[in-house]
C-alpha cells in the first residue's frame, strides 16, 4: 500500500511496489508515485497531525512556522486536557499519554479546529 509522508511543504505517496521502487531508493532519490502541494493551511493540519500523534507537538518550533502560540491557541481545551492526563506539557513539546493515545482523534480533531481558527495563513 502506498504510504505517504510530509517534507514540506510538499506529501509525498511513496509506491512501494515493484523493482523500481528498489532502484530508486538505491540510486538515492525518494521512491514517489506522486507528490502534491500544500498550502499553508494544510501544512498546518499535516504538521498538527503528524507530530501530535508521533513524537509530540513542537511548541517553539510551531509557533516560529505558523505563528501560533499553541498553548494559548488551544485553551480551553488544552487545560482540560492537562487536567485529564490526556496530554503531559515537557516544556519543549505537547504530548499524547495513554490516556490521550486513547481518545487521539478527539484530540487531534479539536487542536486542529482551534489552531486553524486563529491561522492567518
Amino acid at each position: 500500500a502506498p504510504r505517504s509522508s510530509l517534507i514540506q511543504p510538499v506529501r509525498s505517496v511513496a509506491n512501494g511496489r515493484g523493482l523500481a521502487w528498489g532502484a530508486r531508493v538505491e540510486a538515492g532519490a525518494l521512491p514517489q508515485a506522486n507528490t502534491e502541494e500544500l498550502d499553508a493551511g494544510a501544512q498546518l493540519v499535516e504538521y498538527t497531525f503528524l507530530h501530535l500523534r508521533a513524537d509530540g507537538l513542537p511548541v517553539k518550533a510551531f509557533e516560529l512556522r505558523f505563528g501560533i502560540d499553541v498553548r494559548i491557541a488551544l485553551q480551553p481545551h488544552l487545560q482540560h486536557w492537562l487536567d485529564a492526563d490526556m496530554i503531559r506539557d515537557t516544556g519543549e513539546t505537547l504530548r499524547l499519554t495513554r490516556e490521550g493515545y486513547a481518545v487521539c482523534d478527539d484530540i487531534t480533531v479539536t487542536a486542529i479546529d482551534a489552531l486553524e481558527s486563529v491561522f492567518s495563513g
